[in-house]
């Protein structure tokens, strides 16, 4: 949960931490926090609650369009005591460093993402791009995290596989062939991790050169077997 998804819309109302006991920085597992719910929550002592971090918001590298918040899962908790306008909670899970700010939310509310198997068909076309990566670094390679732009409703799921095909750049007009637009190569290959409605998390399985936000992607082609 710790590598991040895309978060298509908005999580209305979260609610936030607001301090821990012994005014504690760096939260983990068992430590007692302090919550505010959001003004439409209606909690109960019992109730688990999910803290994550928005990290920034995702446009597609081509069209500019929005895509959603890119967020990560910091922990579970669970309430303690609901009575007054600051609920007591402890830390059940934590996946994350957690700290005072961040926001907490109802499991429904963040529409968690699926890790379902769910295997491309046969001979299925996709194409793709590579929307933002998990780090905000220059460029990516091997075992680092990507978000790429195609999810549940292109028929994917936990286990796709996808290369990653970098443009072929144009030569300088001084060149000796003259101003000349280079073939494209796949300079990787990806597997995703967990998938939404429309995009996906997946992890950089091998590269060649480093994987940057605006490559594009597409399924492996099918091998047509000699009879």
């Amino acid at each position: 949960a710790s590598v991040g998804y895309i978060l298509s819309g908005e999580i209305s109302n979260p609610g936030i931490l607001v301090g821990a006991k012994d005014n504690k920085l760096l939260l983990g597992e068992q430590d007692i926090i302090y919550l505010k719910p959001g003004s439409q929550m209606s909690l109960n002592k019992g109730d688990h609650l999910v803290i994550y971090r928005n990290l920034r918001k995702i446009y597609h590298p081509k069209t500019s369009k929005y895509l959603g918040d890119l967020i990560i899962l910091l922990g579970t908790v669970e309430i303690l005591e609901a009575d007054g306008p600051i609920m007591t909670a402890k830390i059940l899970k934590s996946y994350n460093y957690i700290l005072t700010g961040d926001p907490v939310a109802p499991y429904d509310a963040i529409l968690l993402p699926s890790f379902e198997p769910t295997a491309l068909g046969e001979g299925v076309d996709l194409k793709g791009y590579v929307v933002d990566v998990k780090e905000e670094k220059v460029a990516i390679a091997q075992f680092d995290v990507v978000y790429i732009d195609k999810g549940i409703k292109d028929g994917i799921g936990r286990g796709s596989s996808f290369r990653v095909i970098r443009d072929g750049e144009r030569t300088s007009y001084f060149s000796a062939a003259g101003r000349v637009l280079l073939p494209s190569r796949t300079i990787g290959e990806l597997e995703v991790i967990t998938v939404g409605d429309q995009t996906a998390t997946a992890k950089v399985r091998k590269s060649s050169e480093p994987i940057n936000r605006g490559d594009r992607i597409e399924t492996f082609p099918i091998v047509q077997s000699t009879p």
